[in-house]
């Protein structure tokens, strides 16, 4: 009978899982920087990367869902203060950024973009937070069984 060329045990699935974790980190980091250069230095119109900027946006959003429904992301118990921290830093960091992006310079203009940064992070922080809590308790249901 065919014996598999390559054995794998418990061990190499582990290393192998690693590897693709660690590599997947790298590439979506170096995207990330590869469009903050394209459009913040080199000065290159959005037109020309939304379809890059839409792949890593949707990617990083999927993936942290999914390591918080599956455990990839172990939390414990979800807690309002880190549910709370995480969604303050979103809001700080998105409207920072759209800020210095778009150059405003006037209080409309800003409150403009802190609003929608606001409303787009409460929405990614409550569908994690659901996804989290919803992950724990079917996790906590296989162990009681």
């Amino acid at each position: 009978m065919n014996k598999p060329s390559f054995r794998s045990d418990e061990r190499t699935i582990s290393l192998i899982r690693k590897i693709c974790t660690c590599f997947y980190f790298v590439t979506m980091v170096a995207l990330c920087c590869i469009l903050l250069y394209r459009q913040l230095i080199l000065g290159q119109p959005l037109d020309e990367l939304h379809d890059l900027a839409m792949l890593v946006t949707a990617n990083i959003i999927l993936w942290i869902g999914a390591a918080l429904y599956y455990g990839g992301l172990t939390i414990g118990r979800v807690r309002a203060l880190p549910v709370i921290l995480i969604y303050l830093v979103l809001v700080a960091a998105g409207t920072i950024f759209t800020t210095w992006k778009y150059g405003s310079t006037t209080f409309g203009e800003i409150a403009g973009h802190f609003i929608t940064v606001a409303t787009i992070s409460a929405g990614l922080v409550a569908i994690w937070a659901i996804l989290a809590y919803v992950g724990q308790r079917g996790m906590d249901r296989e162990l009681s069984d």
